[in-house]
C-alpha cells in the first residue's frame, strides 16, 4: 500500500473515531459523582442498544433478546455460587423461579429480603443480580429471597406483578421452611422491581394478617411508579442527562402496559398526550403534580402539560390499565396502610419526581417514611456498587446506610 493509501486508511480511521465518539457522547448533569464513570456506563448503554437494533435485522432475532443477552453477559457474575460465605439455592415458590442467598452465618430463623430486580420489567434477571442480592445477604446476614419473575413485552402486566406476590405471600407464609423469621420479612426492589415491590406491598395490606404476616417494611430504590405524566419537572430535566433516558423508560413502561398496536404511538407518551384533558384534571391527576413535591425540589420555572391536550382514543384504550395501583403504586387512592417504607432516589434521573411524590403521599398518610436524595448521583448507581472497581462512590454509601437501616428495624 503507498503513502497515499496509508494516509487514506488513516484519515477514514479517524473520521470513523471522532464519529463513534460523537454516537455515544451524552451530556451529563452538572456535578455529577464520578463522571467519568458515569460517561461509561451510558455509552455501554449506547452501544448495547445500537448492537442490538442492527442484530433484529437477521430473520428470528429481536432487539429485546440481544439486549437481554447482553446485560446478563455484563452484570452475571458466576463466582457468586462458589462464595464460601453464601449458600446459594435455586428453587420455585408456587412455580416462581426464586434464587435464596443464605448466609453461612444466618440464625435458624433468620430476617430476611424479598428482592424484586429491575431491569424496566423487560431485561436483566435474579441471575444477573446475583452480585447485588448475594452481597446483601452477606452484608447484612440476612436470608435473600430474589424473585425471577417473567419479562415484559411477551409477558405483559399483571404477570410480572402476579409472579411477585406469589412468591412473596409464599414467603410470609411458608418462610419458617427456609429458616425464615415470617414476622420480619422485608419487601425491595429497584426500578421497575421498586415498582413491583410498592405494588405487591399494597396488595399484601388487604390480605388477612392472620393468613398472611405483614411485611416490616418496604425498602424502594429510585422506583417507577406512574405512566401517567411523563413530563415531571425530572422527566424534563434529566431527559438525556443519565444512565436511564426518558425515551427508554417510557418505551419499558409501554412493554410492561402490553398493547403492542400501540408501539409506533410513542411520542404521544413521551408528550403525555396518551391521557385524556379529562383524565388530566382528574383526582389521577393531582398525585403527579408539581407543587406536591416537597419545597426545597420544586422550581418556579417548572412547566406542566396544557390540561386541554390529549388522545381520546389512546386514552380509553389504556386508561383501566393506566390507573390501575398495582401497574401504577403512585395512584393508589389509599396508602395509609403501607408498610414503613425507606426510599432511595437519584437526583439525575427521570424518575426522581416518582419516588419524591410518593414519599410525601405516604408521610401525609402517617406511613413511617425515610428518603435518601442522591443529589449527585444518576439512575443505577446501587446496582453496581458490590463490583467495585466499576462502582459508583455513593453506591457504597447507600448500601452502608442502608445496612444501618436494616439493622435497627429488622
Amino acid at each position: 500500500m503507498g503513502l497515499c493509501g496509508v494516509r487514506g486508511v488513516l484519515l477514514m480511521g479517524g473520521v470513523l473515531a471522532l464519529a463513534f465518539a460523537y454516537y455515544v457522547y451524552m451530556p451529563i448533569q452538572d456535578g455529577a459523582e464520578d463522571p467519568w464513570l458515569l460517561r461509561t456506563y451510558m455509552a455501554c448503554n449506547k452501544i448495547f442498544g445500537l448492537v442490538a437494533t442492527t442484530a433484529s435485522y437477521i430473520p428470528s432475532v429481536s432487539t429485546n433478546d440481544v439486549m437481554r443477552t447482553l446485560t446478563e453477559l455484563f452484570y452475571f457474575d458466576s463466582y457468586v455460587h462458589s462464595d464460601p460465605a453464601i449458600e446459594v439455592i435455586d428453587d420455585k415458590f408456587e412455580g416462581v423461579p426464586v434464587k435464596i442467598f443464605r448466609p453461612k452465618a444466618a440464625r435458624s430463623s433468620s430476617p430476611a429480603i424479598v428482592y424484586l430486580h429491575g431491569g424496566g420489567w423487560t431485561l436483566l434477571s435474579a441471575n444477573s443480580y446475583s452480585t447485588v442480592t448475594a452481597h446483601m445477604a452477606r452484608s447484612y446476614n440476612v436470608i435473600v429471597v430474589s424473585v425471577d419473575y417473567r419479562l415484559a413485552p411477551e409477558n405483559p402486566y399483571p404477570i410480572p406483578f402476579d409472579d411477585c406476590l406469589k412468591a412473596t405471600r409464599h414467603v410470609l407464609q411458608n418462610g419458617q421452611n427456609y429458616g425464615i423469621n415470617t414476622k420480619r420479612v422485608a419487601l425491595a426492589g429497584d426500578s421497575a422491581g421498586g415498582n413491583l415491590a410498592a405494588a405487591v406491598a399494597l396488595r399484601l395490606t388487604s390480605e388477612d394478617a392472620s393468613e398472611t404476616p405483614r411485611l416490616k417494611f418496604q425498602i424502594l430504590i429510585y422506583p417507577a411508579l406512574q405512566a401517567f405524566d411523563f413530563n415531571t419537572y425530572s422527566y424534563q430535566t434529566y431527559a438525556r442527562t443519565g444512565v436511564l433516558s426518558k425515551d427508554t423508560i417510557v418505551a419499558l413502561w409501554m412493554n410492561y402496559m402490553g398493547f403492542p398496536e400501540l408501539a409506533a404511538r410513542l411520542p404521544d407518551f413521551a408528550a403525555s398526550n396518551h391521557t385524556s384533558p379529562l383524565l388530566k384534571k382528574s383526582t389521577y391527576a393531582s398525585y403527579v403534580k408539581h407543587e406536591n413535591l416537597p419545597k426545597e425540589v420544586r422550581s418556579s420555572s417548572f412547566q406542566p402539560v396544557s390540561n386541554n391536550v390529549g388522545n381520546e382514543a389512546i386514552s380509553r384504550k389504556i386508561e383501566v390499565t393506566l390507573l390501575d395501583p398495582y401497574f401504577a403504586p403512585l395512584l393508589a387512592p389509599d396508602v395509609s396502610k403501607m408498610p414503613p417504607t425507606y426510599l432511595i432516589v437519584a437526583e439525575n434521573d427521570p424518575l426522581r419526581d416518582d419516588g419524591l411524590l410518593y414519599a410525601e403521599r405516604l408521610k401525609k398518610a402517617g406511613v413511617p417514611t425515610q428518603v435518601d436524595h442522591y443529589k449527585k448521583s444518576s439512575h443505577g448507581f446501587c446496582l453496581l456498587a458490590p463490583i467495585n472497581l466499576f462502582s459508583f462512590q455513593a453506591g457504597f454509601k447507600a448500601y452502608h446506610t442502608l445496612g444501618k437501616y436494616l439493622k435497627d428495624n429488622l
